[in-house]
């Protein structure tokens, strides 16, 4: 449950917009009740009366009704701008917290995530809790307040009566609902993961059609999804059996609580102990009052949805934690210590991977080694996204525990393995680190990578869309594109991965050079399990 308060704590900035919404679905669902019984009372009573002959108070009786009435019709209208306000504030909390705490989240807990289970983190899962407050939050708390009221009243008028309302109450608004959370909360997990393996099935066909028809193994896949739809069907079957089964055992239960109020109020008016006025207010209380708590068990059916939803959203970046005493962004980084950093992917991993080396500004560190050797890591340990498990890494004397996110962004410029290319224009995806650069900066990364013949045989120049994969352009022509963006980002140390994958050699040798003389005072790390000229480099490392 402490998911749960946590989501409660998200409405600690608008608690008094939470409570106002709460107060007025107790006021309206009570108003409607004080209706109806009054109600029956006012127009038996007026009977009884003019049957009689004789004159009776009706102003009192009807200012009630009216009002009644009057609360009933505006405080729905006003509860539901109120709890759709505070919905929609818990939601901005919601949201921005999510997307905080992923943003934070150390790459061992994002990488070990398919895709598709992350974006239905981000978007269903949070879709199944912004109805957390207007379909769980109000209606159980407004039942349990209003069934209170009720009990209260029906205490205050004759025991035997309210005993066994109250017992229908009881029964209707704590103990089937009680059963019915109890049936669901075993499967809510399950509705959210059936529906992510689903979509990561649907994926994984999708993307790897050819190769299943290739190798024959689509039957099996396609039998594997069907599996998964009968499994994720069966769940929903099941909660849905038990919501009608739940609803019309409420009903049976108001209806039997009904029968009974109407055998024991008759008998008490018989012995005249109850008017006839009365006898007619209090056996439609009995029905009324179980409005009060009509929302039990769809709330409670709810609920244990919101939980699983809640342990999945929040199970990602929980321990991301601010730096304890982050130094000011505005400083310059520039000389990068490493000092005796170990890392291991997992703790059955023998031989750890290994870092130490001194980079001071403006020098030049090649890194190489054969493809799988973790070279790539350091990367990940340098920008915190790892965490070392010996050794610290230092910019200027200063742990980049200490650092900022941003700190560490504007330090470092990455031209990674694999370039990410977003739909848009070439000159869109270029400009990404440094959307103010003018066209002599973007003409000059061109050449330095080559691609100024690239650019000139695009149908618009820089102006190209090409497209989210950038799906007209050679896998060389992708890798250049990031290691200008790169390039065009300003910060004092770059970072190069397999620059020259994909490239021939005279394209390479041409594009490094260019690189080298174009540096000025920024430091330069190149990571390649490529032969490239050791003569550049002030240092190298062999893995």
């Amino acid at each position: 449950m402490k998911q749960i308060f946590h989501l409660l704590r998200l409405f600690r900035p608008f608690w008094g917009w939470a409570l106002l919404g709460i107060f007025l679905s107790l006021v309206t669902t009570l108003a409607n009740i004080a209706l109806l019984t009054t109600s029956a009372w006012f127009i038996t009573a007026m009977g009884v009366a003019g049957l009689a002959g004789v004159s009776m108070n009706y102003f009192t009786p009807a200012a009630i009704i009216r009002g009644a009435a009057i609360i009933r019709t505006a405080g729905r209208y006003i509860e539901r701008l109120v709890t759709h306000e505070a919905t929609f504030r818990f939601l901005t909390e919601l949201r921005v917290g999510v997307f905080a705490n992923y943003t934070q989240a150390p790459l061992e807990q994002i990488e070990r995530i398919h895709s598709t289970d992350l974006t239905s983190r981000v978007q269903y899962d949070l879709e199944a809790l912004q109805g957390f407050y207007v379909r769980v939050l109000v209606p159980l708390t407004a039942s349990v307040l209003s069934a209170l009221v009720c009990i209260f009243f029906l205490f205050s008028f004759e025991n035997h009566l309210a005993l066994t309302i109250t017992a229908g109450i009881v029964i209707a608004g704590l103990f089937l609902p009680g059963l019915a959370y109890l049936g669901v909360n075993k499967n809510a997990a399950g509705i959210f993961t059936t529906a992510q393996c689903l979509k990561q099935k649907t994926v994984d066909l999708r993307d790897g059609l050819g190769e299943l028809s290739f190798f024959n193994g689509l039957k099996v896949a396609q039998s594997d999804f069907m599996d998964r739809a009968e499994k994720r069907l069966h769940i929903l079957e099941h909660d849905e059996t038990i919501a009608i089964v739940t609803k019309n055992a409420i009903w049976l239960v108001s209806q039997l609580t009904f029968l009974v109020t109407l055998v024991l109020a008759a008998d008490l008016m018989q012995t005249q102990q109850l008017s006839q006025a009365d006898f007619v207010m209090i056996t439609m209380f009995s029905l009324a009052c179980f409005e009060s708590v009509a929302q039990m068990a769809p709330a409670l059916m709810q609920l244990p949805q919101n939980k699983a939803a809640c342990e999945r959203v929040f199970a990602i970046g929980s321990d991301a934690q601010t730096p304890p005493n982050p130094l000011a962004d505005k400083t310059h980084y520039c000389d990068l210590t490493v000092q005796k950093v170990e890392f291991k992917f997992h703790d059955f991993q023998i031989n750890p991977i290994r870092f130490d080396f001194d980079l001071p500004l403006g020098q030049k560190l090649l890194i190489k080694g054969p493809s799988g050797s973790g070279k790539s890591t350091l990367i990940d340990l340098l920008v915190a996204q790892r965490t070392p498990k010996k050794g610290d890494i230092y910019l200027n004397g200063h742990s980049i525990k200490m650092l900022s996110e941003a700190c560490l962004a504007d330090t470092f410029s990455i031209a990674a393995q694999q370039t990410q290319i977003f739909s848009g224009s070439f000159l869109s995806n270029l400009n990404i680190g440094c959307p103010d650069c003018n066209l002599d900066d973007i003409e000059k990364v061109l050449d330095i990578c080559e691609l100024n013949s690239v650019v000139k045989r695009l149908p618009d120049g820089v102006s190209t869309y090409i497209g989210e994969q950038g799906y007209n352009l050679s896998g060389g022509q992708i890798r250049r594109l990031g290691v200008a963006r790169a390039l065009l980002k300003p910060s004092a140390i770059l970072i190069l991965d397999e620059p020259t994958e994909g490239l021939d050699t005279e394209t390479a040798q041409r594009m490094m050079a260019n690189i080298m003389d174009h540096l000025e005072s920024r430091s330069l790390i190149v990571i390649s399990h490529h032969p490239i000229n050791e003569d550049y480099f002030d240092q190298t490392l062999e893995f």
